[in-house]
């Protein structure tokens, strides 16, 4: 009797939601879901992170204090009603680090150009994937060797896409390319606790996506020294 009343009640749950779902334009969904994530955020004390619905999946992004505020955040967002996913893309804010001294600046004052320079090629990826090319591997070995010359620098790795797809799958491909080239970094002896990966998606383009040489230019992974 028991069982029988839990299937019940799960059934008349998807119902509700089916007739919820079922009588609601979209945009009307992703208004209640985006609205009440981001009150849901606003009240954690993080209302510098966002929350970006589309349809009835929402996706995470910004910083928070620590990995318990991140973990909430997803687990009280897939908790609102109507929401069926959470895209979790929300980072850990790193704690600020030491003043460099003058030696530690210019060790990554010239690491920051080195890696400008190399990224000029850009580093590639199998096709809609995070699996890194390995026709880049030279690139990264040769990154590897640059960052080896800053010891003390802290490095974000970004990823960027093209505005092909949704945003919310350009956001979560980006950052998962970046964490592969920290993991490939990492496999050559960097220590990556220096090193944070962002997915940055297509929002912050270098060319116009008008054109197959814009979007390909879009398409990359930049690194940035931090602090100088």
């Amino acid at each position: 009797m028991k069982n029988l009343l839990t299937v019940l009640a799960g059934l008349i749950a998807l119902g509700l939601l089916t007739f919820f779902c079922a009588n609601r334009s979209r945009p009307d969904i992703e208004a209640d879901l985006g609205g009440q994530s981001q009150t849901m955020l606003a009240g954690m004390g993080l209302g510098a992170a966002k929350a970006s619905p589309e349809g009835q999946i929402v996706t995470l992004t910004g910083e928070v204090p620590d990995e318990a505020a991140r973990l909430k955040a997803a687990r009280d967002a897939y908790n609102i009603w109507g929401v069926s996913e959470v895209r979790n893309l929300l980072v850990v804010k790193a704690a600020e680090a030491a003043p460099m001294t003058p030696r530690q600046r210019q060790e990554a004052i010239t690491c920051q150009q080195r890696f400008g320079g190399l990224l000029q090629e850009n580093i590639q990826y199998e096709t809609g994937s995070a699996v890194i090319s390995a026709g880049s591997y030279p690139l990264l070995n040769k990154l590897a060797e640059a960052a080896k010359a800053c010891p003390d620098a802290r490095i974000e790795v970004g990823g960027h896409t093209d505005p092909r797809g949704t945003r919310a799958l350009n956001l979560t491909l980006s950052k998962q390319r970046a964490e592969s080239v920290v993991a490939y970094l990492g496999k050559q002896g960097i220590d990556i606790g220096r090193f944070t990966a962002v997915g940055y998606g297509p929002d912050k383009p270098v060319a116009e996506n008008t054109t197959p040489e814009g979007m390909r230019r879009n398409r990359r992974t930049e690194f940035a020294v931090k602090g100088i």
